[in-house]
């Protein structure tokens, strides 16, 4: 039951209105965090409310997708101000748009959201400060979501949370050939900016220190073996951070030593990007 209303709430809905739709009151609403039992016509009126919003308008869409694409852009790097200036909107539009302030949206607001989206979200932004942003709102970037993106009751997809992790000096000192310890989002990022300035793929992998198949898979989104073992590692140390060492190891199939190394990563580059 009160998954349901975490996922109702996910969705956009506040409390009344979900209550509203229901036909209960919201002090019930309330309540079921407290309650072990809940009477069956309450648990089936809440059950049956939809997490889509039903348009009151047939030129009105749910803004959960444009929400999320927003949010998406800031967390690789795309500021609100900018995604302003490409979408013809002022700031305070586009950051309203961000916080879901309206459950529905003209369909004409979506559509251009969703087509800066399809423009920047291969690309990672300018900007550290809106990755900053991201990091303190709990935004997460477009391979989070994938296809599921405009799905109300959509979970993201937890291994590419590191991906927000960039720091963007180490990007630009592994571009100019220093030799510095780098995570696979900034690899990523890398990759993008120096393709975007016209250098080839098999010059950025020597100088990134890939396999220039390894450094394809990486601009296309996949991670190789390895690569894929760490970061579920770093997805299950960012989703449940009070997990032992001993327990994430064992099912990651790891060591302990590999996981103690890679949650000691996260804390330092946590630390130094927030700050």
């Amino acid at each position: 039951m009160q998954a349901h209303v975490t996922t109702l709430r996910r969705a956009g809905m506040s409390l009344a209105r979900i209550a509203e739709q229901a036909g209960v009151a919201q002090r019930t609403l309330r309540g079921l965090q407290q309650r072990r039992t809940v009477r069956a016509g309450t648990a089936a009126a809440v059950l049956a409310v939809d997490p889509t919003p039903k348009p009151y308008r047939a030129d009105l869409r749910p803004g959960i997708g444009a929400a999320r694409r927003v949010q998406a852009l800031v967390a690789i790097g795309w500021s609100l101000t900018e995604q302003g200036h490409r979408l013809g909107m002022p700031v305070q539009q586009v950051n309203d748009i961000a916080l879901q302030r309206r459950v529905l949206l003209h369909h004409v607001t979506c559509t251009r959201v969703g087509a800066v989206f399809e423009q920047l979200s291969a690309t990672p932004g300018p900007s550290p400060r809106a990755r900053r942003l991201a990091a303190r709102r709990g935004w997460l970037p477009p391979l989070a979501w994938g296809d599921d993106i405009d799905v109300p009751e959509a979970e993201p997809a937890s291994d590419d949370f590191d991906n927000a992790l960039v720091d963007e000096v180490v990007v630009e000192r592994a571009l100019a050939g220093q030799d510095v310890p780098i995570t696979d989002a900034e690899l990523v990022a890398a990759l993008h900016a120096g393709v975007a300035r016209g250098v080839s793929v098999v010059a950025l992998a020597a100088l990134l220190h890939l396999n220039p198949v390894a450094a394809k898979r990486m601009l296309a989104g996949q991670l190789t073996p390895l690569r894929a073992k760490r970061a579920a590692v770093v997805a299950a140390i960012v989703n449940h951070p009070d997990t032992s060492d001993r327990q994430v190891a064992a099912e990651r199939g790891v060591t302990r030593a590999f996981v103690a190394k890679v949650r000691a990563e996260i804390i330092a580059r946590s630390s130094r990007i927030a700050s």
